[in-house]
């Protein structure tokens, strides 16, 4: 699956996009941040476990939307101040079938999304990991837990499925 997470070079977007990526899927991570871009680029994205390992991963990541065209999935994990610009910057990237999955703390995220793209093509989802940056291009993965993913309207889908 081609993944864009936004906020991506941030603490969850990186925790989680560097899972991803090693889970096979063609992942980028799309942030503002150019340091840690660049960072990424150079060095790879080091990511430290609860017990101190590092480990670090070949990982794609820009601060340009139009890197990610043609992605089946945006993964949301913006500070939800910035939810309707970043999901609006990238919207003319996504595939014509494209979900948008808001893994974001707060409340009213998704409805926020869906107003950008419509509510049919929204998820949402809450999860127990935890994470923290600890410089550009690092950050320390240092709680696991469950993340529970769903349609808007509750029902089990094909694309939920495949999602999850």
């Amino acid at each position: 699956m081609k993944i864009a997470i936004l906020g991506g070079a941030g603490a969850m977007g990186g925790a989680l996009g560097a899972k991803l990526s090693k889970g096979g899927n063609d992942v980028t991570l799309v942030d503002v941040s150019r340091e840690s871009v660049e960072t990424i680029h150079k060095r790879g994205l080091t990511v430290e476990d609860q017990a101190g390992r590092l480990e670090t991963i070949a990982i794609r990541a820009s601060t340009d939307p139009a890197s990610v065209r043609d992605a089946d999935l945006a993964m949301v994990v913006v500070k939800c101040y910035h939810t309707q610009a970043a999901v609006e910057s990238i919207v003319p990237y996504l595939n014509a079938n494209a979900t948008v999955l808001s893994l974001q703390n707060g409340w009213g995220n998704a409805p926020r999304i869906a107003a950008v793209v419509g509510e049919e093509r929204v998820m949402a989802g809450v999860t127990y990991h935890s994470a923290t940056v600890l410089g550009p291009g690092h950050v320390k993965h240092s709680g696991r837990g469950m993340t529970w993913i769903g349609e808007m309207d509750g029902r089990m889908s094909p694309r939920l499925e495949r999602v999850a």
